[in-house]
């Protein structure tokens, strides 16, 4: 059965697979149905994914919410819009997500997650938080990226390869491109950088950096469908966005001229800049262009500097820019800062030295706490070549108390690792009481269930035993004349004596702290030995004058009555014998967790101090592992055994 419901990675169409789930026909992927709503969501849906119009989106997705906050597919497209996620084909009917935006904040503190993470079923909760860890992952890969990754100047977009996978005319020309302005420009080409420069890299972070960092963008297109294609849309479209907010942006379309008459030809490229693909020396005006158009951007940053010539000779504008991010702790925007200064003046040591810093996550005021080598970055090669006299000498001290602050950090961590390691070897001995806490669980519970059942046949037993006690009773020496009256006046007594014994025993018993079903099947037991004696009376003073079907079915009934017997106090015992070794197992696990933390923590101390006097005698600068962190890593790897839940939790790891 299908749902109205389209998919929101693909817009195919959605199959119902169990109830509130359904599962898209096209790319198999599974996704929580709308309760109702199924027209605005598939509208909402189809501008973030297929226009990227996430704004509009974003309203509509906010008024259904309005009108029916338990929508979750409404809360989650909301989330999708504030990420700017996209999802594009990567692989036959596979969907990967692609980001517009970045944000600093995690997803999975975002306010519509939150309500989702509220209201879900177990299921529902498991596919948004395994669809939110990944696009988590990939903004946390795009933003380290970005503060090690050195900036682009020019992106080529195009379809490297047909649907046959052969390769386009655009990738001949891209080539071409590339080799002629790789000398002068930092070029993204991704046939090339993504297999090697950044061979093993996630390349939605490469392709995110280097579309936010590049100011021209090339796209080469021999048709409407190749300019369209999956990836090479998706490209563009996050570059044209990104051009909204950087103006300095430039795309350039390198295209055929009779694509401008297409119907199918993007409004969005109507007033860029067009270059034809066929006519005379059009690779040349492109090259020209690019020229021009770099060297603008220069000369407007040189005539900006001329404002802050007054600061320093050697500083100009674009550093003035990046020193002002350092100390906003916006390492990304003063590594653009400091690579549009490096494109100024190519010998500008400083420029490549905060480039440097940047890329590194640190600060010329913080620097001195960096823990890295220095000697393997080409930027810091670069700097020493062009630095003089007493600056190059401090960037070399620098370098040389960061590499000491490494080597000091490294021996820290190892011996850090150690103390973590001798605690693991301990984890025998803790898998070993789990094993005892789930044993002694289990007999606890199989006791329990046994008794259950005894004491539901114990207490059938016990109205049976009334019944045809009394009536031995009536034919017994104690026969009155009425017998209704004798039967009513026997079972009277003997409920009344079996309810006086049942609350004595009820008072003493809870001061036992036994279970209630151990408890209450003690009781039964013992009043089924009370009137099991009766009948060893009953039949010594009444011999061989009872019927044998009275005395046979008595009989049964007092068999019966003994298995129950025999059985209940086994249980009683098996049940409190697992709880005591439950009970121990606890204790002993507990109170083995509780030692090892305190003596690791008390060797980390011991640790803390030692490191801190030798960072204190070279000047260096070392992270500490806090009691926190210790505290966390064992809540990992032995859980509290305090109650069944932590347990099993262990257990399952």
């Amino acid at each position: 059965m299908q749902s109205m419901f389209k998919c929101p990675c693909c817009n195919g169409e959605m199959e119902i697979i169990a109830d509130g789930l359904g599962q898209c026909i096209y790319c198999e992927s599974k996704h929580p149905l709308p309760k109702s709503y199924e027209n605005q969501l598939n509208r909402a849906n189809k501008l973030r994914q297929e226009e990227m119009r996430f704004d509009e989106a974003l309203e509509l997705y906010k008024e259904i919410v309005s009108e029916a906050p338990d929508e979750l597919e409404a809360h989650w497209g909301a989330v999708l819009c504030r990420f700017g996620i996209e999802y594009v084909e990567d692989a036959p009917k596979k969907f990967k997500p692609t980001c517009h935006r970045t944000i600093e904040t995690s997803i999975f503190e975002d306010v519509d997650y939150r309500m989702i993470m509220e209201r879900a079923g177990e299921q529902q909760k498991e596919l948004y938080s395994r669809q939110a860890g990944q696009i988590d992952a990939i903004q946390k890969k795009i933003l380290a990226f970005q503060a090690t990754a050195e900036p682009y100047d020019i992106f080529l977009s195009l379809k490297v390869t047909d649907d046959s996978g052969n390769k386009t005319v655009e990738r001949e020309i891209a080539m071409r491109l590339y080799d002629q302005l790789s000398d002068k420009y930092r070029v993204f080409f991704s046939e090339v950088s993504l297999k090697s420069e950044y061979a093993g890299e996630d390349y939605e972070a490469v392709i995110y950096s280097a579309l936010r960092s590049s100011k021209v963008m090339i796209l080469i297109a021999e048709n409407v469908g190749n300019m369209k294609a999956k990836w090479v849309r998706n490209e563009w479209s996050r570059y044209n966005r990104m051009g909204k907010e950087d103006k300095e942006k430039k795309l350039i379309c390198l295209v055929r001229k009779e694509m401008l008459d297409d119907d199918g030809f993007p409004i969005e490229f109507a007033a860029k800049e067009h270059l034809f693909i066929g006519d005379i020396g059009y690779e040349t005006d492109l090259l020209h262009n690019l020229d021009t158009y770099f060297k603008r951007i220069r000369k407007k940053s040189d005539s900006g500097a001329g404002a802050a010539k007054g600061l320093s000779g050697e500083r100009d504008m674009k550093l003035v820019l990046a020193e002002n991010a350092f100390r906003q702790k916006d390492y990304q925007r003063a590594k653009e800062a400091a690579h549009e200064a490096t494109l100024r003046d190519s010998e500008c040591a400083k420029a490549y030295w905060y480039r440097l810093l940047a890329s590194i996550g640190y600060g010329p005021d913080n620097v001195l706490s960096a823990k890295v080598d220095f000697s393997s970055y080409k930027d810091f090669e670069i700097c020493c070549r062009y630095a003089e006299g007493k600056e190059r000498e401090e960037y070399i001290r620098i370098s040389e108390e960061c590499l000491k602050n490494l080597k000091l950090q490294e021996s820290y961590d190892q011996d850090y690792q150690k103390i973590l390691s001798e605690i693991s070897g301990h984890g025998k001995e803790m898998d070993a009481l789990t094993k005892r806490i789930v044993r002694g669980n289990k007999m606890n519970e199989d006791g329990a269930v046994k008794l259950d059942f005894d004491f539901f046949w114990g207490l059938v037993g016990m109205i049976a035993t009334v019944v045809f006690w009394g009536l031995a009773i009536v034919r017994g020496p104690f026969e009155l004349e009425n017998k209704n009256l004798s039967l009513f006046i026997c079972m009277g007594l003997i409920l009344l004596s079996s309810a006086s014994l049942i609350a004595v025993i009820e008072i003493i018993l809870p001061l036992w702290a036994w279970d209630d079903v151990i408890k209450y099947s003690l009781i039964v037991a013992i009043v089924r030995i009370v009137i099991y004696i009766s009948y060893i009376y009953n039949f010594a003073q009444r011999g061989l004058e009872t019927p044998p079907l009275v005395l046979g079915l008595e009989a049964l009934i007092a068999l019966f009555l003994l298995i129950f017997t025999i059985r209940g106090f086994f249980w009683i015992f098996c049940g409190q014998k697992g709880k005591k070794l439950k009970t121990k197992g606890v204790r002993e696990y507990n109170a083995l967790r509780d030692k090892l933390l305190q003596e690791s923590q008390e060797r980390l101390l011991d640790l803390n101090k030692q490191y801190g006097k030798r960072a204190q005698e070279i000047e260096g600068s070392v992270s500490f592992s806090s009691a926190q962190d210790l505290e966390n890593w064992f809540a990992v790897k032995f859980a509290s055994a305090q109650n069944m839940e932590d347990l099993f939790a262990v257990k399952n790891r």
